[in-house]
């Protein structure tokens, strides 16, 4: 029996190898999308929505587009250059996403690893500990990267992305 041509075109895709890109450099496009329908939070509703808009050039001329969705206008201020400071970092490397992601996940394992938890008095009393300071501070930092600016929208942050912190905080306390 044979296959449909559509799935062997795939396979031999799959199997063909590829030169390998450099990076040139990355720019990222901050805009601001106006919603037709406003979301409505606990905190606010929002009427817009920011987009940072990243091109990951290449010496070979090709362009990968990608984005993110820091939730609040503000947190473009502050992404946008990193991005641009990434780029440089990487110019003149090897396009190798797979390799770049294991070399950081490794590097914010080597840090959460080490115990600082020690080096950070906790000026709690014992009877209002429902949650680790340190989890506690990891989600304060993510928070204020997208945006957030009071205790409210740390909460907030940190149910929203409750699925995600739980792959690399404790969060013992549900």
């Amino acid at each position: 029996m044979s296959r449909p041509k559509a799935a062997i075109d795939r396979q031999q895709v799959l199997i063909m190898p590829t030169s390998p890109l450099t990076v040139r450099s990355i720019t990222a496009r901050p805009t601001v999308l106006k919603l037709k329908r406003p979301v409505v939070i606990r905190i606010a509703t929002i009427t817009d929505w920011p987009v940072v808009v990243i091109d990951l050039h290449t010496e070979e001329g090709i362009v990968g587009r990608s984005y993110l969705e820091p939730y609040v206008v503000k947190a473009m201020r502050y992404l946008v250059p990193a991005l641009e400071d990434l780029g440089a970092l990487l110019k003149g490397r090897r396009v190798a996403p797979v390799e770049l992601f294991d070399a950081a996940d490794l590097t914010v394992r080597r840090v959460s690893d080490r115990d600082y938890r020690a080096s950070i008095e906790d000026p709690r009393i014992d009877r209002s500990k429902d949650h680790l300071l340190s989890d506690i501070l990891v989600i304060a930092v993510c928070a204020m990267l997208c945006g957030a600016e009071h205790f409210v929208d740390f909460e907030d942050f940190g149910h929203s992305k409750e699925d995600f912190l739980r792959s690399f905080l404790e969060l013992p306390h549900k």
